[in-house]
């Protein structure tokens, strides 16, 4: 039978919308590994589905993958991805994917395992009321991803492994009034890295163990709660247009090794506080704790920080490092109105040393979370000595720290103590790194001595690395309270921070090391400060340290013309 032009061309286009406009029923169990093209979507999930160990489901771009029930699952024993592109991004409407304990890990080397790329999401909390995406024991990577009104987008729960984690960049989560969370992320050893992600709309942010969450945009959120067994790093976020705040509770436990709250906006709020810092029954104290160059703008009532939870000894607190935020004034006692800790109730554990304060809102963000650093300065008890004076910034105790003394010696000592065996000129270098800040960062500098120099010794000469807030201190405490103000300075400083009547005795060094001044009597403070005038010294770099009876503070000076 002949078919002319017309009949040919008709059985091509019923072809091309075979290819183009298939639909696939996908059956209860996936035995084999397959891929989903766009020649077979729409995929039908019309019961719960079961990808079996040792099969994998990789899913092409502009695939369409829809559930015919309410509340239906794909569960993973095997492995599952699915990678669209910016233009052809996969859809998954109103349907769970489930890794169990069973699926494959996602690695980075190679690739494989639980991924999603350029993926969009599609609930409906009044008809779907699972999770987007749930992983159990699995780490999991998903960017470049939009998450529509589900009644939850992400679940992942009982991490039972450190190297395990949920990596989550560049997605959108929209929330829904209806809906619960956007992340909810629990077990005590679960890591999370959330970064340069946007979460609009009333779902809750919940993390439950190691939390890094950096760089994102969360506006009229209901409530972000860091349950914080493990080190934490809150950084570059903006919050805004919350109801109830961001909230971050500390229980007792030897694995917080830090927990960094670094240059955030809060801003706008409808009950309670910003932030909200709270210790549970049994942490002993929160000193790894920095809150530090954040913006605390607007709230409906004063609250901008609250400090809370039992203290169990009334007469003293703890002190909670809140130093160089910008509280939009720089009046003490109008901050001090806007932090509820201590000095408003004794029942409360802690209290928010919050000078310095930043004049200006704190803009951009620093993304090196750390800088090695160190200074010299002369052992003017001990003859023929040197001190290195290490004052790295960013430093927390989860730093570890690497010296290379150039004479072909090392030492991964915090605080070593070295000797050279001849005279000569070294370059020494300071490697610091802290693996959970993700910041690595190296400072060399050269030293040295001669037989002609003022520090000489026969046999060589011994340098003495410290860190910089204890010099000088022992027997005597270092006191964070003690603070001096401003620096750079033409020479008038202002000590803050001494307890009433203190006597006070202090010592100007400069960078050669030699004491320029040190006073001749002792000083007593006035309303707990004290004012110097240094303005008849050379400007440069000076060191100044300050003492009382039992507390002592150095401080890295620069006077100026």
């Amino acid at each position: 039978m002949k078919m002319n032009l017309q009949n040919i061309l008709t059985l091509l286009l019923a072809s091309t919308s075979l290819v183009t406009f298939g639909q696939t029923n996908v059956p209860p169990i996936i035995s084999s590994s397959q891929t989903w093209n766009t020649g077979g979507s729409p995929y039908i999930i019309g019961q719960n589905t079961l990808i079996e160990n040792g099969a994998k489901v990789t899913v092409d771009p502009g695939v369409v993958i829809q559930s015919s029930a309410k509340d239906l699952s794909i569960t993973v024993d095997g492995e599952f991805q699915a990678i669209g592109t910016q233009a052809n991004p996969v859809t998954i409407d109103s349907l769970e994917i489930y890794f169990s304990d069973k699926s494959v890990d996602y690695d980075p080397t190679s690739g494989n395992g639980a991924y999603f790329n350029w993926c969009i999401f599609n609930g409906d909390v009044t008809s779907f009321s699972k999770n987007a995406i749930k992983c159990l024991r699995t780490t999991l990577k998903v960017e470049n991803c939009t998450f529509n009104h589900n009644y939850t987008s992400l679940m992942i729960s009982n991490q039972s492994n450190d190297s395990l984690s949920a990596t989550i960049d560049h997605c959108t989560f929209n929330g829904h009034a209806d809906g619960r969370y956007a992340i909810n992320s629990f077990g005590a050893t679960n890591k999370t890295i959330v970064t340069n992600s946007t979460f609009q709309g009333s779902q809750q942010l919940y993390f439950y163990g190691k939390l890094h969450f950096e760089g994102n945009l969360v506006e009229g959120h209901s409530k972000f709660e860091h349950y914080a067994y493990y080190e934490g790093l809150i950084k570059c976020n903006q919050f805004k247009n919350s109801s109830a705040g961001v909230n971050l509770i500390f229980y007792s436990s030897s694995n917080v090794k830090s927990h960094q709250v670094v240059n955030n906006t809060f801003d706008s709020l409808g009950s309670g506080s910003l932030l909200e810092i709270k210790r549970q029954t049994g942490q002993s104290d929160l000193s790894f704790l920095e809150v530090n160059h954040n913006n605390f703008l607007h709230a409906t009532g004063s609250t901008k920080l609250a400090i809370v939870g039992i203290n169990s000894s009334p007469g003293t607190s703890d002190r909670i490092n809140c130093e160089n935020n910008y509280w939009g004034t720089t009046d003490s006692l109008t901050i001090e109105g806007f932090i509820d800790h201590y000095s408003d109730n004794i029942n409360v554990f802690g209290k928010a040393d919050f000078q310095p304060i930043s004049g200006s809102p704190i803009s951009g963000c620093d993304t090196s979370s750390c800088t090695a650093s160190y200074y010299l300065a002369l052992d003017t008890t001990t003859p023929f000595q040197l001190f290195v004076i290490d004052n790295s910034s960013g430093v927390t105790s989860n730093t570890s720290y690497s010296w290379t003394f150039g004479d072909g010696t090392s030492s991964t000592t915090k605080n070593p103590t070295h000797k050279y065996n001849s005279f000569g000129k070294y370059e020494l270098c300071l490697t610091i790194s802290d693996n959970a800040a993700g910041c690595q960062s190296t400072f060399c500098d050269s030293l040295g001595m001669d037989s002609h120099g003022n520090l000489l010794k026969a046999d060589g000469f011994i340098i003495n690395i410290l860190s910089e807030g204890h010099v000088g201190v022992s027997p005597a405490k270092l006191d964070k309270a003690i603070k001096l103000y401003p620096n750079p300075t033409n020479g008038k400083v202002t000590l803050q921070g001494f307890d009433a009547n203190s006597v006070v005795n202090y010592a100007l060094i400069n960078s050669t090391g030699q004491a320029v001044l040190q006073t001749a009597s002792e000083l007593t403070t006035e309303n707990g400060s004290l004012k110097l005038d240094l303005s008849d010294h050379t400007p440069g770099l000076y060191i100044l340290s300050v003492h009382t009876r039992d507390s002592s503070r150095v401080f890295k000076l620069s006077i100026e013309d």
